[in-house]
């Protein structure tokens, strides 16, 4: 998610800067105007600050280096990893291709 990267940004009509394109109805959410310097406030560090071996989720799964850990609006949003489907894919490929060498 380009959110989790220090020099992505999102730019909305009105001049605001935001991270992640899930916010940029929300003022509130802004890191920043066109105007202005970014501005490393809460919302920059939901995205650019987080630590997935603080998630529990996260830390425990082998696919952790893969995935990142999903989505993180969908997480703060609903409190859980929306990283299901992506741990089906590589389960569904990873089977596969075991079920094809053998």
């Amino acid at each position: 998610c380009s959110a989790e990267h220090v020099n992505s940004f999102v730019i909305g009509p009105e001049g605001h800067i935001f991270k992640c394109l899930n916010d940029i109805c929300d003022k509130k959410c802004a890191v920043g105007h066109v105007s202005m310097d970014i501005v490393k406030n809460e919302t920059w560090k939901k995205y650019v600050e987080r630590n997935l071996l603080l998630e529990t989720e996260c830390r425990e799964c082998p696919y952790l280096p893969m995935c990142y850990g999903g989505c993180v609006y969908e997480y703060q949003k609903h409190g859980s990893h929306a990283c299901k489907a992506v741990k089906y894919l590589y389960e569904k490929n990873i089977l596969e291709k075991m079920m094809s060498n053998s």
